[in-house]
């Protein structure tokens, strides 16, 4: 093996790592606090797959689980929600439901 092709291994062996904490460290990113438009639905995502939903005045404790683009969140006494999670952190649920796009709060 001569010294360009061990150098080449090492490189793509960093940079690989370094795509590997990146994609681990955005997926932390998700935490935060996330509303439709008029506000009558709030998210809360917790580090610990924990969260809470808020519609209209309700809460609900809730667990998350993200998986690659999808998010699926389990409520106390309610059908799971599976949400998309967008490029630009936005998050929506499946087409005709009432919730619409949820957008993280800046705080």
């Amino acid at each position: 093996m001569n010294g360009s092709s061990l150098q080449k291994r090492v490189l793509f062996s960093v940079v690989a790592v370094t795509m590997l904490v990146g994609a681990m460290c955005n997926g932390s990113s998700i935490e935060g606090t996330y509303s439709n438009a008029n506000g009558f639905v709030t998210v809360d995502l917790r580090s610990g797959g924990k969260a809470s939903v808020t519609m209209m005045g309700e809460n609900k404790a809730c667990t998350y689980k993200v998986d690659g683009s999808q998010l699926t969140l389990n409520c106390e006494a309610v059908d799971p929600i599976v949400l998309t999670v967008h490029d630009d952190g936005s998050m929506t649920p499946p087409p005709g439901n009432f919730i619409g796009t949820l957008k993280k709060s800046k705080s």
